[in-house]
């Protein structure tokens, strides 16, 4: 009777320590899904971020590109051939630059100035100063783009 308690004895031991190592391998490979989890939301954030930046920059070009057309348009003052009022060829960039500045016009208080401008002359000395505060705002989006 003894021998057999003894047998029982030794398979519960080895049971339990089967048991355990299960256990333990269960424990890593759940430790490395954690550790996988976490490297995906890392990696998922930081592309996010970078689209934001690519998306903000962007953006950032297309106000600056107003911009520097409203520079050199409202810098010629001067008509069109077929009689066309020498305002007309400013007006219309500044005009796309008030939409082009949807969400930036509190970042960018020169461009928004440049978007209401009066005449040529105003444009031309606004546009000037939008120019400088367009590219500090580049260089502070993305400092490698620039």
């Amino acid at each position: 009777m003894i021998w057999v308690q003894l047998v029982i004895g030794f398979v519960a031991a080895i049971a339990t320590l089967t048991a355990a190592w299960y256990a333990r391998e269960a424990a890593r490979s759940g430790k490395d899904a954690v550790e996988a989890a976490r490297q995906t939301v890392t990696l998922t954030e930081t592309a996010r971020r970078a689209d934001e930046i690519d998306r903000r920059y962007r953006h950032l070009e297309r106000v600056g590109e107003l911009v520097e057309r409203l520079f050199w348009e409202a810098a010629a003052r001067v008509a069109v051939a077929g009689g066309e009022p020498p305002w007309a060829r400013w007006m219309e960039p500044r005009n796309e630059l008030r939409q082009a500045l949807v969400g930036l016009s509190d970042e960018l208080p020169r461009c928004t100035a440049l978007s209401y401008a009066r005449d040529e002359a105003e444009a031309h000395r606004l546009a000037s100063e939008a120019r400088s505060e367009i590219q500090a705002f580049l260089e502070e989006v993305d400092p490698s783009a620039t």
